[in-house]
């Protein structure tokens, strides 16, 4: 992996902590017994995620501005922000201070949430959905509902499972309830989203907008991009069935099995690292 690709793959483990943690604030790790307080031992990991997400962004501006060989001045940094992609950036950047300060100064958690949307928001007007001129605004639809349902599955998996790394696994019943019902949602969202995000960018392609599926399948497929994208929603599918045990695990014993928990995770880091390549690589044809 390259550094750029390595540095993206920080960004989206970071955005996925917070937006998992938005997917959770409104009574999803609430327990009833006295004494217990998860959201306490949410604290440092969130904090995590958003310190992750600064410090990505932050080296991905500045792998942008040596690329475009920018000299280190204040000139250069507005001409670079006053782009769509450096606007993208700049809200990513506020989000994050946003995030990190209400965090450490633990202000109301709603505010959290803005700033975890926001950062749905940057991401989904970034990458090759800024490339779509010709439904832009559906690109940035697709690709913001992409991250939101990715990090409403995936991140508040994570957090589910610190919190009970960290506790007695009889107390966070109501937890895992709460978070099968989202990801029973927001799982099957993120293949559909992916889907349509990815037949988007290989019509973008120029042998695409006249050629059939058959066509458009045999050039894309051997590219890097295809073979990128196909591994991508392979483990996606392997994810889904794992989900599903997860479920009805749930459902029976009000916990999934923790073998499988960390398995589905460590499959997310490798998907999201394919991601953080897939972002940098050009469809074919481009």
């Amino acid at each position: 992996m390259t550094l750029a690709a390595i540095t993206r793959l920080l960004l989206y483990l970071g955005a996925m902590i917070v937006i998992g943690d938005a997917s959770l604030s409104f009574g999803a790790t609430a327990s009833a017994e006295k004494g217990y307080s998860p959201r306490d031992q949410l604290r440092p990991i969130v904090l995590s995620g958003w310190a992750l997400l600064l410090i990505a962004t932050t080296g991905l501006l500045l792998l942008q501005g040596r690329e475009m060989e920018l000299e280190a001045s204040m000139s250069s940094l507005t001409m670079l922000l006053s782009t769509t992609w450096g606007r993208g950036w700049s809200m990513l950047i506020i989000a994050g201070f946003v995030g990190a300060s209400v965090t450490v100064m633990r202000l109301p958690r709603v505010i959290r949430t803005v700033a975890a949307l926001a950062v749905a928001v940057a991401l989904g007007g970034l990458g090759h959905a800024a490339a779509d001129e010709a439904f832009p605004a559906l690109a940035r639809v697709v690709d913001t509902l992409h991250v939101l349902s990715a990090g409403a599955w995936l991140g508040a998996l994570a957090l589910v499972a610190w919190m009970q790394w960290r506790s007695a696994s009889s107390r966070l019943h109501q937890s895992w309830e709460s978070f099968s019902r989202v990801a029973t949602f927001a799982a099957p969202m993120v293949l559909f989203s992916g889907v349509v995000a990815g037949w988007r960018r290989l019509q973008l392609a120029p042998f695409g907008a006249g050629a059939g599926t058959p066509v458009l399948f045999s050039v894309a497929m051997p590219s890097d991009y295809g073979l990128l994208l196909g591994a991508k929603l392979a483990l996606i599918f392997v994810m889904l069935a794992l989900g599903y045990k997860h479920r009805r695990r749930i459902l029976k014993e009000h916990a999934p099995s923790w073998t499988t928990v960390c398995t589905e995770l460590a499959l997310a880091v490798v998907v999201l690292a394919i991601t953080g390549v897939l972002t940098g690589t050009a469809p074919p044809g481009e």
